[in-house]
């Protein structure tokens, strides 16, 4: 699973999608104003706890994860 980290405004959001399509893609359909733009990307992983991780990067927005500061984003996002 791919993800990632759209900003707009003072507020950063979450959005996973599938492997098979390029981050490029998806942060073009929701970047569409000057108002919002991509901060960070990268994949979702399961660590050894079963823990959702992100990490990595994406090679067609050249931006890599945030590490932990992304995995706050993703908790919080799948917790409410």
């Amino acid at each position: 699973m791919k993800y990632i980290i759209v900003q707009d405004g003072y507020n950063e959001n979450i959005v996973l999608f599938s492997s098979m399509l390029k981050h490029r893609d998806i942060a073009k359909q929701l970047t569409d104003n000057d108002l919002s733009r991509v901060v960070s990307a990268g994949q979702i992983l399961v660590d050894d706890d079963n823990s959702l991780i992100c990490t990595g990067e994406s090679l067609t927005l050249n931006l890599k994860s945030r590490g932990k500061q992304d995995n706050i984003i993703l908790r919080a996002s799948l917790n409410t």
